[in-house]
């Protein structure tokens, strides 16, 4: 599946697989671009999608997942290098480890350059950055400069920036917020908008899931998912005559966990349905599909006898 930069149509918008997000957006507001679904479909209509069809769980390309999160496998320098390359390390002066600090009127301004500077690339699309400004003038016109001056007004924006700041240092953590990395060489540093690996440390006992800096939990070693009960059953596909009928389950029960295997087994059963006869006269549902049958064999053969003529 391609980015979705490398389609013209879906380029310069937000879905899973543009090339760049904007921090701060919960990647559960994304969803699948049009271009996402062409990709998908053209696999799925490919020879190469038939290796989905092999369930065998003894195939040599049966994969069993570490139980262990990826930012336990690869350290914070090795992420970097595998971004930028050998010569890149992790920049320490993006890790804060004495947790969120005393709230100042110069810690304030850093935040917010922070925000426009920092966290947008300095090669980014300018809607990136035009997106990050306006979201700072929604607070005032120029959040900076109420700050220089006295009077009410300086008392009210830092109350206000000191509320963003506090929910900033919350729940976005620097480092974990974005991987900014040093190649040899450089003056600055550089990020290509990707948080650390879930499970790369990021303080004392603390550690990185999902943009955020948490406190480390146990991970269970190994958990197989198992099956909820059935759904109930759908509507008879006929309305006379003979139908069928199918219901689902999931495999949430619990779902499968690191180290663990799938549930076995078919997630959808079918069912026959009986209906009244259909009344006399009505083609049946298998003499319909055998209709539209002969009218697609008769068109191919159609455009086949054109070519050859």
């Amino acid at each position: 599946m391609n980015h979705d930069d490398d389609h013209s149509s879906c380029a310069g918008r937000s879905h899973i697989m543009s090339g760049e997000w904007v921090k701060g957006r919960n990647p559960s507001d994304l969803s699948w671009s049009s271009c996402s679904r062409d990709d998908l479909e053209n696999f799925l209509k490919s020879k190469v999608s038939t290796c989905l069809l092999i369930t065998d769980p003894r195939s040599q390309h049966a994969l069993r997942l570490p139980y262990k999160l990826p930012g336990m496998h690869y350290s914070a320098n090795e992420q970097c290098q595998i971004l930028f390359g050998t010569n890149a390390t992790f920049c320490r002066n993006m890790e804060s480890s004495g947790g969120p600090q005393p709230i100042t009127v110069d810690s304030l301004v850093s935040v917010f350059r922070m925000l426009v500077f920092k966290v947008t690339p300095r090669q980014g699309s300018k809607a990136v950055r035009a997106q990050m400004l306006c979201q700072l003038s929604a607070l005032a016109p120029d959040p900076i400069l109420p700050l220089k001056r006295s009077g009410p007004a300086r008392a009210v924006m830092i109350k206000r920036l000191s509320e963003v700041s506090s929910t900033i240092q919350k729940t976005m953590h620097l480092m974990c917020a974005g991987l900014w990395c040093l190649v040899e060489g450089d003056t600055s540093c550089k990020t290509k908008l990707d948080p650390p690996l879930d499970g790369t440390e990021c303080g004392a006992d603390k550690w990185c899931r999902a943009g955020e800096c948490v406190s480390k939990t146990p991970i269970p070693e190994h958990v197989d998912g198992d099956w909820s009960p059935w759904g109930t059953w759908s509507m008879c596909s006929r309305t006379c005559g003979t139908g069928a009928r199918f219901r689902q389950r999931k495999c949430d029960n619990p779902p499968p966990g690191p180290g663990g295997t799938h549930c076995q087994g078919a997630s959808v059963e079918h069912a026959a349905c009986e209906n009244l006869p259909c009344p006399k006269g009505v083609p049946s549902f298998r003499d319909q599909q055998c209709q539209a049958h002969d009218r697609l064999s008769s068109k191919k053969r159609g455009l086949l006898t054109a070519v050859v003529v």
